[in-house]
């Protein structure tokens, strides 16, 4: 499921980016009145900072690598800031979000759970049509700031992890009139988790989430 639903991103980013913006434009006119503030004649593109999208979402979260790895689910949370408008239609954002991550586990008949607790800081570039969705990609930083495995007892894990994770978040999503928003993004990672392991462990995140708008205007 998961490889159907990357393939599903990667294919629909693509499509967007073969469209012109007058396609993009003259459907939105067709099913519907714009859901996005449009620039005025005299501001500028790089000076438009006037909202702050707060966001929390379901994550279901596992670590590919070893076949031993399962997936449970988690809670994402944050805030995204649009610091620079390229065109009408595509806008820089840098996001910062709280994110549980990890994985359950079973070996040699004994199971246990990894928690990772990571501090993400996405870097996307957001594609958004006139008439609410849009897609977006970029590059994501996740810094851990605490790892735990659960086997019986407690135990801090945090020294068999590497601090630093890099990966490539990929999402679609709907902006209504009022403010609020869903939408899903898949977070693969390409960096080694683990310090310790024969095995390439990476992150990966499918996150379901909710946002709301808060306009500084």
């Amino acid at each position: 499921m998961r490889h159907n639903l990357f393939i599903f991103l990667i294919s629909f980013l693509f499509l967007c980016s073969g469209q012109s913006c007058a396609t993009f434009k003259n459907v939105g006119e067709l099913i519907g009145k714009s859901t996005r503030r449009q620039l005025a004649d005299n501001e500028s593109p790089d000076n438009y900072s006037e909202s702050i999208t707060g966001f929390l979402g379901i994550v279901k979260h596992t670590v590919c690598g070893s076949e031993k790895w399962a997936d449970p689910l988690g809670i994402q949370g944050g805030i995204i800031y649009p610091f620079y408008r390229i065109n009408d239609l595509i806008d820089l954002r840098i996001e910062a979000n709280i994110s549980m991550q990890g994985a359950k586990w079973e070996e040699s008949g004994i199971r246990g759970r990894t928690n990772l607790l990571y501090v993400n800081t996405p870097v996307v570039a957001r594609y958004l049509t006139d008439f609410g969705f849009y897609a977006e990609g970029g590059i994501q930083s996740g810094f851990l700031i605490s790892a735990r495995k659960y086997e019986g007892t407690v135990e801090n894990y945090k020294k068999n992890f590497r601090s630093v994770d890099l990966s490539i978040p990929l999402g679609i999503g709907y902006e209504f009139r009022n403010n609020f928003g869903i939408g899903i993004r898949i977070i693969p990672g390409f960096t080694d988790i683990t310090r310790y392991s024969s095995a390439y462990d990476r992150n990966f995140v499918m996150a379901f989430r909710g946002t709301y708008i808060f306009s500084f205007k």
